[in-house]
């Protein structure tokens, strides 16, 4: 029996198409792409910043304007929300060192991010507050594994560490989570 073609939808774009539609300057295909990953970027931005929404935007915010700037050095490959949570993973991990380093340069505003830290603790369940206990890098592995679905392979490719690395990382963060919740709730 024949088909016919002409009630068959278009297929959609890859993201590679739509990536090297954007470089050739076809705004409408970084709408596209923006649209395909908006929720999924911010929501690994949100969790990991732990559930402050302005930190998720701003985060968001730089990922995007990252991916704009290296349009034109991205290879396609098929792997672009791999190139593009490789970019998140590395914004997250400047936001925490810009953190770390402005909590030990001023005593006051320590203060305040205790209230912060405490104030937002008090408003998350306890599966959440274990997250955040967690160090970024443990924190990171599980997000990316366990809420974005990637393999071992794909989050130490895009973190550019040993798949080992990624084990150990998601070994100990379990770990500790079940220590702090109970075997039960994880």
């Amino acid at each position: 029996m024949p088909i016919n073609n002409s009630r068959l939808l278009p297929l959609k774009p890859t993201d590679d198409e739509l990536i090297a539609a954007y470089a050739g300057g076809t705004a409408d295909a970084f709408d596209a792409l923006y649209a395909r990953y908006r929720e999924r970027v911010y929501s690994y931005c949100f969790r990991a910043l732990s559930y402050d929404e302005s930190q998720a935007a701003d985060c968001c915010q730089e990922i995007w304007m990252k991916v704009i700037k290296a349009t034109s050095t991205y290879r396609s490959n098929g792997h672009f929300d791999r190139w593009l949570f490789g970019l998140a993973h590395n914004c997250l991990v400047d936001r925490y060192r810009q953190q770390s380093k402005m909590l030990l340069s001023d005593s006051d505003d320590e203060a305040v991010s205790l209230e912060n830290f405490v104030h937002r603790f008090e408003q998350c369940d306890n599966l959440q507050t274990a997250l955040q206990k967690l160090p970024l890098a443990q924190r990171s592995a599980l997000l990316l594994h366990y809420c974005e679905g990637y393999s071992l392979t794909e989050i130490a490719d895009l973190q550019s560490i040993s798949t080992q690395t990624i084990k150990s990382r998601l070994r100990y963060g379990l770990s500790k989570v079940r220590g702090w919740l109970g075997e039960d709730h994880v």
